[in-house]
């Protein structure tokens, strides 16, 4: 719903983050039909952890780095922005309203994306000397941030998943929209 909150899992290798995070995601296949739920697998571990779910009509988007994280990142902003446009046509504050008024062709599948190994972000440059290059940790937090921030109400929910849940991997203005965070 658009109540749910974001979640933050963090833990040591091996102690079954990927687990946890997978048994979500197939009760979640299990329950909803890909017209009512997509998946964004942002995995950056090169795929590995999303390749069990590369083949489910759910998923819509699958990366494998932090560069190609940060453009599905980018998208999923606009799509949020997109929604956002649409609840106010439609004088709702949230999908679950939107839904209820529109046609069932017209109705929005709430989005689960996962973004797994926030520590991927920190090894990038912090910034640029090129003013339109968006592969750096400052652009990457900042639209996870705007993202995490406002996405709810458009029915996209984020699950962030890391080794190391400090702030320099993961700053504070995206833990502060992770209302369950497992560790």
């Amino acid at each position: 719903s658009s109540t749910l909150p974001n979640i933050l899992i963090a833990g040591t290798s091996g102690s079954g983050k990927s687990t946890l995070v997978k048994s979500i995601i197939c009760q979640l296949l299990e329950n909803y039909t890909p017209s009512e739920l997509n998946l964004i697998y942002m995995d950056n571990k090169g795929g590995v952890e999303s390749n069990l779910f590369k083949n489910i009509e759910h998923l819509t988007t699958r990366t494998k780095n932090p560069f190609e994280t940060i453009d599905a990142l980018i998208e999923l902003k606009k799509e949020m922005f997109r929604r956002m446009e649409l609840l106010e046509q439609q004088n709702t504050t949230n999908i679950i309203d939107y839904n209820r008024s529109v046609e069932n062709d017209q109705k929005l599948p709430f989005i689960l994306a996962v973004v797994d190994e926030l520590f991927s972000f920190a090894t990038l440059p912090t910034s640029s000397n090129n003013p339109g290059e968006v592969h750096t940790q400052k652009v990457a937090y900042r639209v996870m941030g705007e993202i995490a921030s406002m996405c709810r109400a458009a029915g996209i929910h984020l699950m962030f998943c890391t080794q190391k849940p400090t702030s320099d991997v993961i700053p504070t203005y995206i833990t502060c929209n992770c209302g369950i965070r497992i560790g």
